[in-house]
């Protein structure tokens, strides 16, 4: 791999923490993480292996889209709920590329 130019308004080092929902029997949570309504946040950003940068209210936004149009449960609902108020106030969606299989 070969040095490139680097930018200082480039090249930033970030802190953060990871926040990946549970796959258990497909929660609540990622069941909203991987819906239609995040996706369409993250619409306009190229992938593979893209960052957009959001906000918690930009998440807030797409769960009452996505509690509309799949019509939740209360209690799949209020997880969600939980689980967004345990995030910062700025975050990021990391889009990654699908597994290949051989």
């Amino acid at each position: 791999m070969t040095q490139r130019d680097v930018t200082w308004a480039l090249v930033d080092v970030i802190s953060y923490d990871y926040q990946w929902p549970s796959r258990d029997g497909e929660n609540a949570v990622f069941g909203f993480t991987h819906s239609r309504e995040v996706n369409e946040i993250c619409a306009g950003m190229l992938p593979p292996h893209t960052v957009t940068p959001v906000s918690k209210t930009d998440l807030e936004r797409a769960l009452v889209g996505y509690v509309e149009r799949r019509g939740l449960e209360a209690a799949d609902e209020t997880a969600i709920h939980r689980w967004l108020a345990n995030l910062p106030d700025n975050i990021a969606i990391i889009e990654r590329e699908a597994p290949r299989f051989r």
